[in-house]
């Protein structure tokens, strides 16, 4: 089994800060990230739950199916957006939507 000296990995610096009020019963957290409040594990729960529904974040356990990496392609011309999830990652990606040009000025 792992040693007491073992460190549970830290959490993502995308979580932000654990809850603050924690109830005082002990278990153990998911993920491999400890023991704790079972108020920290629900929080850790839920936020690797949004981490594998987000289609920005990449799991490495699952390969990515071909519906998500095809709707990833940008479409030439600054086309319309097909879906929520297109719109989801042309705005998580840090750059402008292409500007909608009806043809060239």
């Amino acid at each position: 089994g792992p040693s007491p000296q073992t460190r549970p990995r830290p959490f993502p610096a995308h979580w932000g800060e654990p809850p603050r009020k924690q109830t005082r019963d002990y278990r153990q957290w998911p993920g491999g990230y400890g023991a704790g409040s079972g108020t920290v594990a629900k929080w850790i729960q839920a936020k690797m739950d949004a981490d594998a529904a987000s289609p920005v974040a990449v799991s490495s356990a699952a390969p990515p199916s071909d519906e998500v990496s095809s709707a990833a392609v940008p479409l030439p011309g600054g086309g319309e957006l097909d879906s929520w999830e297109d719109f989801d990652l042309a705005q998580s990606s840090g750059d402008p939507p292409p500007p909608m040009a009806e043809g060239p000025n």
